[in-house]
């Protein structure tokens, strides 16, 4: 009977304890539970926007994009020595987590303070070193996507989890690379080394601004019926520099450009590791690629180098190298004309004719390098004493030539050299005579048009004249072919004046006479004349039929052939 009241007492006592054991861990239980919010520590994690895509940019100090903190709620321990555990999730399934081996600073949590961790807190979490990772993660960047930083609180001696996660989300994007604007792409430039070429771009990058550098390149391209991308990752390089600006002037002090070359450029945006903490780019930075053309230079021709002859002013300069360049000329008597008459050529040369002798003439030479009428650039007025009697063909010249009148002039020409091309208002030379050209077509030596003749026979008088089929060298020379000229007689303009220079008789004085006719007004827009045989004179008409001038004769021819 003792026996067995001895063995329920003692399992009695035995059952006490076990309940009183039981009660006091049940009473400890809700700090140490999974249930959230039931942990001594909680846990809070912000991320703010636009935070960095390379990992290494976490392990330093300059970020402020990430903090912690931790409040320790456990009142029956005041002080805690904690350390962290991270864990990263990926938009694309990688998952990075803190080792748990690594060696870490112990963290202090005051009981009901907060503590708020920052980067340089939070860094060492962030090193390589310390880092496991699941999935690729090239050159250790964030994939582009939604991404969650999840903490967590571990007792630093133990390990034992002290808290849940507390998690802060954010979207990982790329930044945007430069928008080039200034020259824009397709643009046509001229190479002016005394102003420059200004290039400019605007930043897109929403982040960084202050430590974003700028690699500006700049390429020749050589096959200009590629694409802008081809042309540049074939192209030749010109230029490369680094700046922080948003533009750049390319003048004296950088490579020259050539005319009649395409270009193309590229400004790629970076930042400098040393700097800080390094920016991602779409397209590793690179921006688009732009082109440009290089015009041939526009400018009007200067000097101009005039020459008085009998059979007008000759004009003459230096050609321009733009393969599109015509000529404007204009010129007007200095004394009393204010129309300015006007010619175009393509050639470097123009004879202006039908001028009046001894008269002052003003002349200006522009130039135009597209079909706009209204883009003609002129260059300086000047003007010349028109005296062909100074000139190198002078009178004394025409006698002797007068004397030679017929006799065929020998040739002597051994250039046979096609010319390869001809323009309205360009000069050729038969002999001794000079044809303006009104109209010519053709091309490598054999040509055909219309022109005017300056016969030195008859004071350089003009005559029309037409060709077809003819032959000219490189020196403007007639070296086969013949040129005609056009007799209407219905138009009055040529007339036998032997009759009234010889006293009407039928057997005019032998040889040729060089007459001289004095006239008190100007023959330049004469375009007909009437033979009155009652008063024996000639009558000169303007285009308009308005009369210019009376000139009586002193022959006593009764009437004219």
């Amino acid at each position: 009977m003792c026996s067995a009241k001895s063995n329920s007492y003692n399992f009695s006592l035995k059952a006490f304890y076990q309940t009183f054991l039981f009660l006091f861990l049940l009473s400890t239980l809700p700090i140490f539970s999974q249930g959230v919010g039931q942990y001594p520590v909680q846990v809070s994690t912000v991320v703010l926007p636009n935070p960095p895509m390379y990992l290494s940019a976490y392990s330093g100090v300059e970020t402020d994009k990430l903090s912690v903190t931790l409040l320790n709620r456990d009142t029956q321990q005041s002080s805690l020595q904690v350390k962290l555990r991270m864990r990263i999730y990926c938009s694309q399934g990688q998952e990075i987590s803190s080792r748990a081996e690594s060696l870490y600073t112990p963290i202090t949590l005051e009981g009901g303070i907060p503590l708020r961790l920052s980067m340089s807190d939070l860094a060492a979490y962030f090193r390589t070193e310390n880092l496991r990772i699941a999935g690729s993660l090239p050159q250790g960047k964030l994939p582009v996507g939604h991404t969650r930083f999840c903490f967590e609180v571990l007792e630093y001696y133990t390990g034992r989890l002290l808290s849940s996660q507390g998690c802060g989300s954010a979207f990982i994007v790329l930044q945007t690379p430069p928008l080039l604007q200034q020259p824009s792409h397709g643009s046509l430039l001229t190479d002016d080394p005394t102003g420059g070429i200004l290039f400019r771009w605007s930043p897109q990058h929403s982040v960084g601004l202050e430590r974003v550098q700028y690699e500006f390149i700049l390429k020749e391209m050589f096959d200009t019926q590629q694409s802008a991308e081809l042309g540049f990752a074939h192209g030749v390089e010109v230029y490369r520099t680094h700046t922080t600006a948003t533009s750049l002037l390319y003048g004296m002090m950088q490579p020259p450009l050539i005319a009649g070359k395409r270009y193309v450029w590229q400004v790629r945006a970076f930042t400098d590791p040393i700097s800080g903490t390094p920016l991602a780019f779409e397209n590793n930075g690179q921006s688009r690629v732009f082109t440009f053309d290089i015009d041939y230079p526009c400018q009007a021709p200067q000097p101009i180098i005039a020459t008085a002859h009998t059979n007008g002013i000759h004009l003459t300069w230096d050609a321009s190298p733009h393969p599109s360049a015509s000529y404007h000329l204009s010129y007007r008597r200095k004394d009393f004309s204010s129309t300015w008459h006007q010619a175009v050529t393509t050639s470097n040369s123009y004879t202006i004719s039908n001028l009046t002798p001894r008269a002052n003439y003003e002349y200006k030479v522009g130039i135009s390098c597209t079909n706009k009428t209204n883009d003609i650039h002129y260059g300086t007025v000047a003007y010349i004493a028109y005296n062909p009697d100074d000139s190198e063909t002078s009178s004394a010249t025409t006698q002797t030539k007068v004397k030679e009148c017929g006799k065929s002039t020998p040739n002597n020409i051994s250039n046979t050299e096609p010319k390869e091309t001809l323009w309205a208002g360009d000069v050729i030379y038969a002999g001794d005579f000079t044809i303006t050209l009104s109209t010519v077509q053709g091309s490598n030596g054999r040509f055909t048009g219309e022109g005017k003749v300056h016969v030195p026979y008859l004071s350089g008088i003009g005559m029309s004249v037409y060709f077809s089929d003819i032959s000219i060298n490189t020196d403007n020379q007639l070296i086969e072919g013949k040129i005609h000229t056009v007799y209407d007689e219905s138009r009055g303009t040529i007339i036998d004046l032997d009759a009234f220079d010889h006293g009407g008789t039928t057997t005019p004085a032998q040889g040729v006479l060089v007459p001289s006719y004095k006239f008190d007004f100007a023959l330049t827009d004469v375009t007909r004349i009437h033979n009155d045989p009652l008063t024996n004179s000639l009558s000169f008409y303007d285009a308009t039929g308005s009369r210019v001038g009376n000139y009586e004769l002193t022959g006593t021819a009764p009437s004219f052939p």
